[in-house]
């Protein structure tokens, strides 16, 4: 009867020695997680954080681009400046523009 309760014992207690292991992995598979979940949200805060500022980088050119188009429309041909940018006309000004603003976003 010892013997059997014994034999019972020592399954018993590998069976809590495996559950045990179990957990520890199953602690370790949380923590990396939990881990990586933070550092990607740190991530996310630093992209926002970008993604911000380029938008107002865009903005501002779209200002600086209307304010443009705005001042050859109501001058008319383009001189002095417009000879400086080598540019003749309207068409040119916002082919320019674009240009550049194409360049600026690669």
């Amino acid at each position: 009867m010892i013997a059997r309760l014994r034999a019972e014992a020592v399954k018993i207690q590998t069976t809590i020695d495996r559950m045990n292991d179990q957990i520890q992995g199953l602690v370790e598979d949380y923590t990396t997680n939990e881990d990586a979940l933070k550092a990607t949200l740190a991530d996310e805060r630093r992209t926002r954080r970008r993604l911000e500022a380029a938008e107002a980088q865009l903005e501002e050119a779209q200002r600086t681009l209307d304010d443009r188009v705005r001042s050859i429309y109501i001058t008319g041909t383009v001189t002095g400046l417009g000879q400086f940018l080598g540019v003749h006309d309207v068409h040119e000004a916002l082919t320019a523009a674009r240009r550049e603003h194409d360049e600026a976003r690669r």
